[in-house]
């Protein structure tokens, strides 16, 4: 059976931890491209210990026909250690540095775009390319119809794609789409700290709120799609 996958693990010497897995597909039968390997965004392995401040890793690698397939699995030698300086901190300001500036909730304002595909309206976030990579954003949203919070969930803004969804199901299908006037409607936008840590290139984070009227972003949503 052809081996045509390579996973990566790297197993923590940590009691109770979780491996953490990479993998790389060679399509080719003759050599693997480290810039094809595919990883999450994150993978949580353990807690630290408060007195914790390296975590050793020991490099193993596999070959497989598929990455879930486990009884194609065969392991090479283990590669060697790699040591990963940790830090516990109390807070994750003190790791990131909080910014409330409101220039960064305009601009956020602007790229955000109301979608009703078939599955349901949600929310779509399409990030300038003037949004740093260092800032992360991480935002609790609130649906808001006549003052009253109808549905409340969390959007990740995924800087390296650029691109961030939010499932709206409690707002009506003829509002979304235009159909049903959008007054009383409105969505509510507030930083947070959530999740921020997903962004490896993060240094910041915006904290700031905003509020836009349901009417406004499907004007917008709409003006995009007939300018297309």
């Amino acid at each position: 059976m052809l081996q045509d996958w390579l996973l990566i693990e790297l197993r923590p010497r940590c009691p109770g931890w979780k491996s953490a897995w990479g993998t790389c597909h060679d399509s080719s039968g003759y050599c693997l491209s480290f810039a094809s390997i595919a990883r999450e965004d994150h993978q949580e392995l353990g807690l630290l210990a408060p007195d914790q401040r390296e975590v050793l890793f020991d490099l193993r690698v596999w070959y497989a026909s598929s990455p879930a397939s486990e009884s194609t699995r065969q392991s090479m030698p283990p590669l060697g250690t790699i040591r990963v300086d940790v830090r516990p901190v109390t807070s994750i300001d003190e790791v990131l540095e909080p910014i409330a500036d409101p220039r960064w909730g305009s601009r956020l304002a602007r790229v955000l775009r109301l979608e009703t595909p078939e599955s349901g309206p949600g929310l779509a976030l399409t990030l300038e390319p003037e949004w740093p990579s260092d800032l992360g954003g991480s935002l609790d949203v609130s649906l808001i119809h006549h003052g009253r919070t109808v549905d409340a969930g969390q959007l990740w803004l995924d800087t390296g794609q650029g691109r961030g969804w939010f499932d709206l199901p409690h707002l009506p299908r003829r509002v979304a789409d235009g159909s049903d006037r959008a007054s009383g409607w409105s969505l509510r936008f507030k930083g947070t700290p959530k999740r921020v840590l997903q962004n490896w290139s993060a240094t910041r984070y915006w904290t700031g709120e905003i509020e836009l009227p349901l009417a406004s972003l499907i004007g917008r949503s709409h003006s995009a799609a007939s300018g297309r």
